[in-house]
């Protein structure tokens, strides 16, 4: 007779599509000795707005149909809409108005930890600038005898039970982000793009969910 080990297994994805809305997919695995599981999946949908939609799903597996998925990939898609009009006279210049401030999206911010002593946490996220998306997330850890599951931890921290091992019954705030920006991965995707008379290499990079770099990909069109 084979015997599996037991346990819960907890893993959070996440991604941001153009329209501002993040979506954060968590996945929860729980075995049993007879080798039987069932997987839960809750997709929390999080529009520009701060309004949420949450779709939980649960499916039995066995032996090995029982493993936890890859992350769901980054969407990417362009954020462009072409409307033709038809042209008009063109009328006299006039002076030119102060611009107005650049629209700031958030690369960091403030992560506050709190370290609950019976092995509880939580983390509360402060964004540098404008943010769409959970503030807050907490966690329970193996240390004291709970399942170890995380669930709604902000992308620019760090699930709490990691950063609080060592520091239970404590409270602490990090700063995060290295300054990056979108605009900052855009220029780069353009340095990294090229023409060598045969082949164009393009490129694309998109700030990472800690905001601390940009992941880029290019290919060659010949």
């Amino acid at each position: 007779m084979i015997i599996c080990l037991t346990g819960f297994k907890g893993k959070n994805c996440w991604k941001q599509d153009c329209d501002q809305s993040e979506t954060k997919t968590e996945y929860k695995l729980e075995m049993n000795w007879d080798c039987s599981g069932k997987l839960t999946t809750i997709t929390e949908v999080t529009d520009k707005n701060g309004r949420t939609n949450q779709i939980e799903n649960a499916s039995n597996c066995f032996d090995s149909q029982c493993h936890m998925p890859e992350c769901p990939d980054h969407v990417e898609k362009i954020c462009r809409s072409t409307i033709s009009r038809p042209s008009r006279p063109s009328r006299p210049s006039r002076p030119s108005r102060p611009s107005s401030p650049a629209f700031r999206e958030a690369n960091g911010g403030t992560c506050s930890y709190e370290c609950k002593k019976d092995g509880v946490c939580q983390v509360d996220f402060e964004a540098n600038g404008s943010y769409s998306g959970g503030t807050r997330g907490s966690c329970t850890s193996e240390e004291f005898g709970w399942s170890g599951d995380c669930s709604g931890t902000p992308r620019f921290c760090t699930d709490c039970k990691h950063k609080c091992r060592g520091r239970w019954a404590t409270n602490f705030s990090e700063i995060v982000g290295s300054g990056l920006t979108q605009l900052d991965c855009t220029e780069k995707a353009n340095r990294l793009s090229n023409s060598d008379g045969f082949c164009n290499t393009l490129c694309r990079c998109k700030l990472n969910s800690q905001g601390d770099d940009c992941d880029c990909a290019c290919k060659a069109v010949c």
